[in-house]
């Protein structure tokens, strides 16, 4: 048999078109078609009878069947499926052969598109937005996150904010099609650019603070002056509305970045200002999304004062209404201190995009398998899964390996991205998997300035990496080789290689031009897209001066 079809034996009719054109589509590019007549045929049906998003994979005499306690439960279960058959990118695979019943380890496994800055989320055409949707549900993610960004308008009814709220309404529309929850980010005090100057924020380096907190764009509101609570409440009601609509899972709030207060009411902001106004926030979600479950992030407490995360341990042990109606708490890492004297439940936040890179996949793609094992499968031990950041296409490994993590089908992220490599390029030759995981030992480079060279911190393993995916760009089936995925670890490898060759310059040679061209031309780079998640080559091109952008 050289084809592979769906059959719908039970699901939601929209959601198995979108499961099926998918499928083609990720079939074709592996050689492998798609005719019912004599094809390996897979049957998809939710079955009531299974629970906690199981799925169960049944070999048939010509094909197999996928049996999901949830929509999200099938796409997942068919996205195994796929990759079990052991494609070789030129038609051929190997049936399914035993029987398998999954249940994801971790119950919320959600994925955050940071929808901003120009980055593919935002700039990409929605159809190929919408095609990473269904890839992170067949990757075993069942829910989405998106961040509405206020500082850019003045209010929802200004055309660029309408553009951008129908935009992230089609995806999240989208995710619970194919059966992901919907959900969104905002910072517990950020305002339009319109917001009163008498009500806003202040960021100095006083009351406690060492340093002014990053991030913030100084249309923030302060919580403890007069009327400053209401005008929170008022703007962000202006914006949730838009999305009320929507199977909204989960909102959560957020203290820094485009939030934060360090005056003397506030300070320390995430022991302080910040908690008071969780039980307002519930109220307005009672309001308008009174399904959604409210999340609680710790994002940079401690780093720009002290206090944050003792205060914060302290309001939980107090038994007062504080975190009352709160579900979860989300960290890149909780003190063990905090752990060890508070019973609460939390949720992971993985870097997958900004860590060891700047600009964020500024050079191509980015793994960070060893960053990972470090940092989150310890974690991972007391957290009931998360949402990674991904800022952009070029952490696709990241995503599949934090998505393994998560479902447990993977204990380690190098078993993850060896399963990565096997499915994405059709091949398990030892040394095309050896070339993508050293990839990170070259990712880090320092730069000092916008116009100043690129110096790769540990340059040992560019010129075999580069040797390597030269290699397989030469002997890999066609579809695949000049496919993006490929395209972004061979044309990284290529950047890095010139960047060695010409003292850091990524200007240096046309090689290297033609590199970060095509780069950006993937990431659909505009004149707005910030400097931080595109390439340098915007250096030939001064006028551009992106700059303006930046984070």
């Amino acid at each position: 048999m050289k084809s592979v079809c769906l059959i719908n034996g039970g699901m939601d009719a929209d959601a198995f078109g979108i499961l099926s054109r998918t499928c083609e589509k990720e079939l074709a590019r592996r050689g492998v078609g798609t005719d019912a007549r004599d094809g390996y045929r897979i049957r998809v049906a939710v079955d009531a009878s299974l629970a906690n998003d199981t799925f169960r994979l049944l070999p048939e005499a010509g094909g197999a069947e996928v049996l999901g306690a949830t929509l999200s439960a099938v796409f997942h279960g068919v996205g195994v499926l796929l990759r079990r058959l052991k494609l070789d990118g030129r038609g051929g695979f190997t049936p399914l052969a035993e029987a398998v019943t999954f249940t994801p380890v971790k119950p919320l496994r959600g994925m955050y598109f940071a929808t901003h800055f120009g980055n593919f989320y935002h700039a990409a055409p929605i159809e190929e937005v919408l095609e990473r949707v269904v890839l992170s549900a067949m990757r075993g993610y069942n829910e989405l996150l998106v961040w509405f960004d206020m500082h850019h308008f003045a209010s929802m009814e200004e055309p660029e904010a309408v553009t951008l709220t129908e935009r992230l309404h089609t995806v999240l529309q989208y995710a619970n099609r194919v059966g992901m929850g919907a959900s969104i980010l905002m910072l517990a005090n950020e305002g339009f650019s319109s917001s009163p100057v008498s009500l806003r924020a202040r960021f100095e380096v006083e009351n406690g603070y060492k340093k002014v907190p990053l991030g913030h764009y100084g249309c923030e509101i302060c919580p403890s002056v007069s009327g400053g609570v209401e005008e929170i409440l008022r703007e962000r009601r202006e914006m949730l509305a838009k999305f009320a609509d929507l199977r909204m899972d989960y909102v959560i709030l957020w203290p820094y970045d485009q939030g934060g207060c360090t005056c003397p009411a506030c300070a320390p902001w995430g022991g302080n200002g910040y908690l008071r106004l969780l039980p307002h926030c519930r109220a307005l979600l009672n309001e308008l999304m009174p399904n959604a479950r409210l999340i609680v992030s710790t994002w940079l407490f401690d780093s720009f004062t002290d206090g944050e995360w003792d205060a914060f341990a302290k309001a939980a042990q107090s038994n007062t209404d504080t975190f009352a109606g709160v579900d979860c708490f989300m960290a890149s890492a909780v003190p063990e201190r905090v752990a060890q004297s508070t019973a609460l439940r939390w949720i992971s936040f993985p870097e997958i995009s900004m860590a060891k890179c700047a600009p964020w996949g500024g050079f191509g793609a980015s793994v960070l398998t060893e960053r990972l094992q470090e940092r989150l499968v310890p974690e991972l031990a007391h957290m009931e899964g998360g949402f990674p950041y991904s800022e952009g296409i070029f952490e696709d490994a990241n995503e599949f390996i934090v998505a393994g993590l998560y479902t447990g089908e993977f204990a380690d992220t190098q078993s993850a991205l060896r399963a990565y490599v096997e499915w994405e390029f059709c091949c398990a030759d030892e040394a095309l998997y050896k070339a993508v995981l050293d990839t990170e030992v070259g990712l880090k480079r320092e730069s000092h300035g916008n116009r100043a060279p690129f110096r790769i911190l540990t340059p040992e393993k560019v010129t075999e990496v580069a040797q390597v995916l030269e290699h397989y760009r030469e002997t890999l089936p066609a579809p695949i080789a000049t496919g993006r995925t490929f395209r972004l670890l061979y044309l990284r490898s290529v950047a890095d290689a010139e960047l060695i060759a010409h003292d850091g310059d990524p200007l240096a040679s046309e090689r290297s031009i033609a590199a970060l061209e095509e780069i950006d031309r993937i990431y659909h780079v505009t004149d707005t897209t910030s400097v931080w998640v595109r390439t340098p080559v915007w250096r030939l091109h001064p006028e551009a001066n992106p700059e303006h952008c930046a984070v």
